[in-house]
């Protein structure tokens, strides 16, 4: 997990085992765009290499 996601940061998409092969983009990565700032639960908008913008909790971020 990432704590505290910045712009540009490369990141990979990663869901636990039990729903990750529900999660059509488990695996994929992309570029951190903007990231929330709270206070509740803090989700980042991520620019995936191969596909659309997406908004994922903090906590299913990966660094590379």
């Amino acid at each position: 997990m990432i704590f505290s996601p910045r712009p540009g940061q490369p990141v990979r998409l990663h869901y636990r085992a039990r729903v990750a092969l529900s999660m059509p983009h488990h695996g994929r990565t992309g570029v951190v765009l903007r990231a929330g700032r709270g206070p509740g639960p803090r989700n980042v908008e991520v620019l995936l290499a191969l596909g659309p913008r997406l908004v994922v909790p903090r906590g299913n971020l990966v660094a590379i």
